[in-house]
């Protein structure tokens, strides 16, 4: 039993020396900064309601008409996400880490002087006022960043999808044709009676037997390879023999490619074949 209550109280008085305070934590609760930090997480957790939200708008476009249950389960991803943020800083740490320079500049005596004067009545508005200045003050740029980041996400979203659709659409068809078709003749010119479309002719050979003609893309880049058009053919749209559209080609077999596409700019200066299985 004796035993038993000497660890009771070790742990009682282990307990009671890692809750207490060193005098620059004290100093900064006098000055009210666990408050102006309290402040600070609410208006994080503000924000980044308001930024998860600001996200489920970008995507809502490409959620509607599909299950209620990808929306949920993206819901969820960006709460764990946003929960993982703000659980990243404690006020508990915030005030140890600030405290720091306080106890390395000035003595327990000095310190001591410092709260007692802090304490006193006269000074307490003074201090009151300083804090509510500074919440309001962090309020103010948490805020400014949240609005900020929404509109800026409003111009870049529609941008971003745009080029990632992009990129998939090119990987998926380079992907699922290499080394089935080899372009052995192109050439694009300008096309003389529309003077805003090019002509794009070519002889192509297939490597291997397909049932059907495949679909031709032809993607447009400009000097630091960042695409600038891509446009999508059907054999009937490309072939100049259009009674052969729906046939199949057969291994080492050519076929000539005549079509036209609206001139992609002056920033386009190289452009490729890319061929879809059907």
């Amino acid at each position: 039993m004796r035993f038993i209550i000497a660890c009771l109280l070790t742990i009682f008085f282990t307990l009671a020396y890692a809750q207490e305070k060193t005098q620059g934590e004290k100093l900064l609760l006098v000055m009210g900064i666990d408050k102006v930090l309290e402040a600070q997480k609410e208006a994080q957790k503000i924000g980044a309601k308001k930024q998860n939200e600001a996200v489920m708008r970008q995507l809502s476009a490409d959620l509607k008409g599909t299950h209620p249950k990808y929306e949920a389960e993206i819901r969820s991803l960006l709460d764990e996400m946003m929960d993982e943020i703000l659980n990243s800083w404690t006020i508990e740490r915030a005030i140890e880490i600030y405290s720091k320079p306080w106890a390395d500049n000035f003595t327990e005596k000095e310190l001591k002087e410092v709260i007692e004067t802090f304490e006193k009545n006269e000074n307490k508005k003074m201090l009151k006022m300083i804090m509510t200045a500074s919440t309001a003050l962090t309020n103010y740029v948490s805020d400014s960043y949240t609005r900020s980041t929404e509109e800026a996400m409003k111009r870049v979203m529609p941008k971003l999808k745009e080029i990632m659709a992009n990129a998939n659409a090119s990987r998926v068809s380079q992907a699922r044709t290499v080394g089935f078709f080899k372009v052995l003749t192109r050439n694009v010119q300008v096309y003389v009676e529309k003077g805003n479309e090019l002509l794009v002719t070519a002889i192509v050979q297939s490597m291997k037997d397909f049932d059907k003609h495949p679909i031709l893309e032809i993607s447009f880049s400009d000097s630091n390879g960042n695409g600038v058009a891509l446009y999508s053919f059907l054999p009937h749209e490309y072939l100049t023999d259009k009674n052969k559209a729906s046939n199949g080609v057969k291994k080492m077999q050519t076929f000539d490619i005549y079509t036209l596409v609206k001139d992609p700019g002056q920033k386009a200066v190289n452009y490729q074949f890319n061929f879809v299985e059907q």
